[in-house]
């Protein structure tokens, strides 16, 4: 029996084990498995786990009446990683099935409006050829942040180490390292000099212009882990920064950022955002210099890299997103002084949730927008600076 046929066994044990509509992530069905099998090396790991996330991607694509492994097939040869000897190991796997089901992916074509929910509604901003040209990348590459007087220690620590990695074009402290990089082995991790950031995250700071000024208070909203709260001390160390979320777990996860980047905080505080009134730690200011609104919604910028949500989207989660995206907006307002930014971000492609959102606020609440954008050299990131009247 031919290597490659158990191996494609395997791939199809792994994919009817995962459940579409269940809340395992392909991550966790992955490691049961493996804890499962045990024979598996490093080698054969690698590739069950790319041929499935990459089938993931892709397999609604595919035309109905294929079999599995002629989606296998499809799937694999459409996408392509940013690593080559992962190429090179999918490639020997996917040329054998290919010949062996005598089945040429070629010969048929990608739609987005079949792989991605909803396209339809996608931001019309967008290019949807580059939409999907990251859908059909397999990045095995992360970025990080370095704080700006910090970048040449970052850089002479990775070249120590012999790690390849690339600087951002123009965010000369944003690097790229690959996936297998050891970043809390570095010295200059530990000392607070870097944090892991997508850089469509670290380049939302343009939203922010001049308005960062010293001793302004300023609220990040729905802060999560804090790394845009640690951006914004790092472009204006003296900011007075105000940090609140809905989950104290969270914001426990923020304060151990917070003391390895030796970065502050004045105030941290479980607070609900869709209440009415919005109840504020009594040690919070009444108003603020600015507001970073940082909101939840469909996350459909990261889905190139959390395939599985693409097949756990309903389109009444959107509208729902959208509902309580603008009813947050809503309630943070009176908090902010007239005449100073509100700086709203979402992950989402949807324009529901991002430009047709800024709309809703300009015709009903007291804003005018200075600049709305998308972000896109890594996850796609919406962004809008607006300024209270």
């Amino acid at each position: 029996m031919s290597h490659f046929f158990t191996k494609m066994q395997v791939c199809k044990a792994i994919i009817t084990q995962f459940d579409p509509t269940g809340r395992r992530s392909l991550n966790e069905v992955l490691k049961a498995y493996f804890k499962e099998h045990k024979q598996f090396g490093s080698t054969d790991r690698r590739l069950y786990s790319e041929v499935v996330y990459r089938y993931l991607r892709l397999y609604k694509g595919c035309q109905k009446d294929w079999t599995l492994e002629q989606k296998i097939v499809f799937c694999n040869a459409n996408v392509h990683a940013d690593n080559l000897k992962t190429n090179q190991l999918v490639a020997a796997f996917n040329d054998h099935w290919g010949k062996e089901l005598n089945f040429n992916p070629a010969e048929y074509s990608l739609a987005l409006d079949l792989i991605f929910p909803q396209a339809a509604l996608m931001s019309p901003s967008l290019d949807k050829k580059m939409v999907l040209q990251k859908i059909c990348t397999a990045t095995h590459l992360f970025w990080i942040r370095t704080k700006r007087s910090q970048t040449k220690q970052v850089i002479n620590e990775l070249n120590n180490k012999d790690i390849e990695f690339l600087e951002h074009y123009i965010q000369k402290n944003a690097l790229q390292l690959p996936n297998s990089t050891d970043i809390e082995s570095f010295s200059a991790y530990k000392n607070g000099f870097f944090e892991v950031q997508d850089i469509s995250s670290q380049q939302t700071e343009m939203l922010f212009g001049n308005t960062l000024k010293m001793n302004d208070n300023w609220w990040d909203c729905c802060t999560a882990s804090g790394g845009k709260s640690l951006m914004i001390k790092d472009i204006q160390k003296d900011i007075r920064l105000f940090v609140s979320d809905n989950r104290g777990q969270v914001l426990q996860n923020l304060v151990e950022r917070f003391q390895r980047s030796k970065a502050t905080f004045i105030q941290k505080g479980v607070v609900e955002l869709l209440q009415k009134p919005i109840k504020l730690p009594e040690t919070f200011p009444k108003q603020f210099d600015g507001i970073v609104a940082d909101l939840p919604c469909s996350g459909s910028g990261t889905w190139h890299r959390e395939p599985e949500n693409m097949t756990r989207f309903e389109q009444l989660n959107l509208n729902e997103f959208a509902k309580n995206q603008f009813e947050i907006i809503q309630n943070i307002t009176p908090f902010l002084k007239t005449g100073k930014p509100l700086i709203y971000i979402t992950c989402s492609l949807y324009a529901i949730e991002n430009e047709h959102l800024v709309a809703k606020i300009l015709k009903e609440l007291p804003y005018q927008l200075i600049e709305q954008r998308y972000f896109t050299d890594g996850d796609i990131l919406f962004g809008a600076t607006l300024v209270k009247l």
